[in-house]
């Protein structure tokens, strides 16, 4: 998108290219290509790699405008009943610039260098047939997820940062369009670099136990985890002292596994609220709420609470 159908501006944008910088790795010499390409509104990709074994030690990297030529080999599989309707970017765009190593002193310089128009001598391949972008949102080139970007986005996702924040964050500081694909899919690899190649079950069981929380699990016949009773150390100093009201309610599809999250909550002398703990259970029977009751009578000891808060819930009503 962003690029019209009518001819190009007629200015050589290989001047933009030929300078006096020398690069260490042809990487280097392709990635400052790229940049300069896209700071003026194209793109390149490596088109074709040569090199002639008589006289060259290293090959030669030709780098040609992504609205190059068209694949001539395609032909489209009539027996099919319905075809791709995806429309190609090509325009047969002739701009091309070479990557090429020298041997100064024995060591090897890379350069980028303009190509010169076979068919049109005296001339230069520098020329686009195409307007140059005006619109970078869905370019892949430009919207890519650069190391300091992954840097970035790992450390917002560290502080719990929502994604759509992310995403502005990101844009804004690099003059990008992402959208919110990438974002998500660079948030769930960090998440799973974090886990280890761990269940995401398993790492919470060993990360509360690690932290010392109060932790109570059961498994189903298949080793699943069908109750899970979490405490945080500091909620259980402040149950110790604050025990006379407690208010127990559940939530429902509010997970992965649109399990029932049965929270408690108790509340201090000055009327403010704070969480006891968290059960996330398979079903909402009778037994189910009797073993959450179990946990926190095991959190309770031997103070007796003077108040339960609940709605009309049958299986825990049954259990109080």
């Amino acid at each position: 998108g962003g690029f019209g159908n009518d001819k190009g501006d007629n200015v050589d944008y290989t001047s933009f290219f030929i300078n006096d910088v020398v690069y260490d790795t042809h990487d280097d010499a392709c990635a400052a290509a790229r940049e300069i390409a896209m700071r003026n509104r194209f793109f390149l990709i490596v088109g074709s790699v040569k090199q002639n074994h008589s006289s060259e030690k290293y090959p030669r990297y030709y780098m040609d405008c992504n609205h190059g030529y068209r694949n001539k080999s395609y032909t489209p599989d009539l027996a099919k009943t319905t075809q791709s309707k995806s429309k190609t970017g090509k325009s047969d765009c002739r701009f091309r610039v070479v990557v090429r190593c020298s041997l100064v002193d024995g060591k090897c310089e890379w350069r980028i260098f303009g190509v010169k128009d076979k068919d049109n001598p005296g001339k230069s391949r520098g020329f686009h047939n195409h307007k140059l972008e005006v619109y970078s949102e869905g370019s892949r080139q430009r919207n890519s997820l650069s190391k300091e970007r992954r840097m970035d986005i790992k450390e917002l996702e560290a502080t719990h940062t929502q994604a759509r924040d992310i995403r502005s964050f990101v844009n804004r500081k690099y003059d990008a369009h992402h959208h919110m694909k990438q974002i998500y899919n660079e948030t769930e690899k960090i998440r799973r670099e974090r886990l280890g190649g761990m269940k995401p079950m398993r790492c919470t069981l060993i990360e509360a136990q690690r932290l010392d929380y109060f932790v109570e699990c059961e498994f189903d016949d298949e080793r699943r985890v069908s109750r899970l009773f979490l405490c945080h150390p500091e909620s259980i100093r402040m149950l110790s002292a604050w025990y006379f009201v407690i208010l127990i309610d559940s939530n429902y599809k509010t997970n992965k596994y649109k399990q029932p999250l049965v929270q408690l909550i108790g509340v201090s002398p000055v009327k403010k609220k704070f969480n006891i703990g968290f059960a996330l259970v398979s079903d909402e029977t009778k037994e189910t709420y009797a073993w959450v009751l179990m946990q926190l009578k095991h959190l309770l000891g031997d103070r007796t609470p003077d108040a339960f808060v609940t709605y009309k819930e049958g299986g825990l009503g049954v259990s109080l």
